[in-house]
């Protein structure tokens, strides 16, 4: 940022922005944010302010909130203070607090933005965050997608000052006089982020280049064309290969010519599958698991094969089309009776709560769940546990209900997932006994199998909370 832009951080962003909008800006009450709304004061433009407070430090935080609300007041600019809640939705759903407040920040922009009138959001980041952004990405193998860092303009969201370097905005409140706070938070290296920009950056720049900041910016900004070209090719391929969807009672049926596969770019693979997965209106992206085994299918070509994604969905190839599938509909082999309890996640009852109950009404069968923060000692085959966040992957709820069509299950011995169907199979329990085989699972995934020491889960997932599972008569 040249000096022009320094003493004219006003007129700068009215060179980005369009004045006759109007704007919601995200306020943390740090100087980066501060800047932006001092900025748009000056300017004219027509905005207002939300204060995002996260529940994670205490008095800290609540001070932050009382400080934007303050600086709002004193130059009568539009507040709004939004509270939500990360360490709780972080344990609910067993991903980190980092994203969980990133998560619940946006939704909580979203809907202040309707609140406001407002027509887009603006957030702070600045070309220090892009830098720190493309080296998180890397550092997490990334593709083109994720190494392109943040875009200027993302749908509603805006982030005018993406080429603006930090420094140069702390000067500019500094020149006016206006204080900002400090999150102790940024200083605590458990945050790789914070890592980052406190080791990794600084020492690139005293080792290897002193302009490492730009030059990272500068492939970012190399990387997003790349990638803007790759994704508008995705977009015309797939308008031309997708045949279409098919809707008949239950099921639902997408299907995208796979005929030319081994004759696409590798790099349009991903993407595709990706604009497939989308056709079914699911709000979560699947995980790099499922990419990978859609597009082995896609690539094997072997007609009739299937494999089982969340969601009770499948993916099929047949004869050269690569098929998502969606059924309720039993076959002869599904369980009759269907779902005897379907739980949330989060009303799963914990240690401290009153087990949930189910009782099989052709069995008399008695099936206990139960949360627990500690991994819980068990009894193999009357006892079983699996980790709450893997099971949570698999599926929106817990349920208790008979064996489908579909179900699979990770084994103790160590050979993978094997449909449910043909370990039954292998244990040669007879027909009629199979179909009234009571599982507890998430999605089609299986959980606990009562009277079976055969349901595992992967290392990586090997953390709680945990759910305790024990049958009974």
């Amino acid at each position: 940022m040249g000096d022009k832009r320094l003493t004219d951080l006003a007129g700068y962003l009215a060179g980005i922005l369009d004045f006759d909008k109007r704007y919601l800006a995200a306020v943390s009450g740090g100087a980066d944010s501060l800047a932006l709304a001092q900025a748009l004061l000056e300017s004219g433009a027509d905005f207002a302010v939300c204060h995002v407070e996260h529940g994670i430090r205490g008095k800290a935080s609540l001070g932050d909130a009382s400080f934007v609300k303050d600086f709002c007041k004193e130059r009568g600019i539009e507040f709004y203070l939004k509270s939500v809640n990360a360490p709780a939705l972080a344990a609910k759903k067993g991903i980190s607090l980092e994203e969980a407040a990133r998560d619940l920040r946006y939704e909580a922009l979203c809907g202040c933005a309707k609140d406001a009138g407002a027509d887009f959001i603006l957030t702070a980041h600045h070309r220090d965050d892009q830098a720190e952004t493309l080296l998180l990405n890397l550092l997490r193998g990334s593709g083109t997608s994720g190494l392109a860092a943040m875009r200027q303009k993302n749908g509603n969201i805006i982030r005018p000052l993406l080429d603006v370097p930090g420094e140069d905005l702390r000067r500019y409140l500094s020149g006016r006089g206006i204080a900002w706070r400090e999150d102790a938070t940024n200083l605590d290296e458990k945050y790789v982020r914070n890592k980052i920009r406190l080791r990794l950056l600084p020492y690139l720049k005293e080792e290897f280049n002193p302009n490492i900041v730009e030059t990272l910016c500068r492939t970012a900004d190399n990387l997003r064309q790349d990638d803007d070209f790759i994704e508008d090719m995705a977009d015309w391929e797939f308008a031309r290969r997708f045949l279409g969807e098919e809707k008949r009672g239950a099921m639902r049926r997408l299907t995208l010519d796979a005929s030319f596969w081994d004759r696409l770019p590798e790099a349009l693979h991903m993407r595709l599958i990706r604009l497939l997965w989308r056709k079914t209106g699911k709000e979560h992206d699947l995980l790099k698991v499922h990419y990978r085994a859609v597009e082995d299918l896609a690539s094997c070509g072997a007609s009739g094969k299937k494999i089982m994604l969340p969601e009770y969905w499948q993916a099929m190839y047949e004869y050269g089309k690569l098929i998502l599938l969606y059924e309720e509909e039993r076959s002869e082999d599904d369980a009759e009776g269907g779902v005897l309890a379907r739980v949330p996640w989060d009303k799963v009852p914990g240690e401290d709560q009153k087990a949930l109950l189910v009782k099989d009404p052709l069995t008399q069968r008695i099936l206990l769940v139960q949360k627990c923060l500690e991994k819980p000692e068990f009894e193999p085959r009357r006892e079983g546990i699996y980790p709450l966040p893997a099971a949570m992957e698999e599926g929106s709820a817990l349920e208790i209900r008979r064996r489908r069509t579909g179900d699979t299950l990770r084994l103790y011995s160590g050979l993978g997932h094997k449909s449910l169907k043909k370990f039954l199979s292998d244990e040669k329990m007879p027909r009629e006994q199979r179909k009234t085989q009571l599982v507890a699972a998430s999605g089609s995934t299986v959980l606990f199998l009562p009277s079976f020491a055969n349901v595992s889960w992967e290392e990586k997932d090997d953390h709680g909370p945990w759910l305790y599972f024990s049958a009974g008569d």
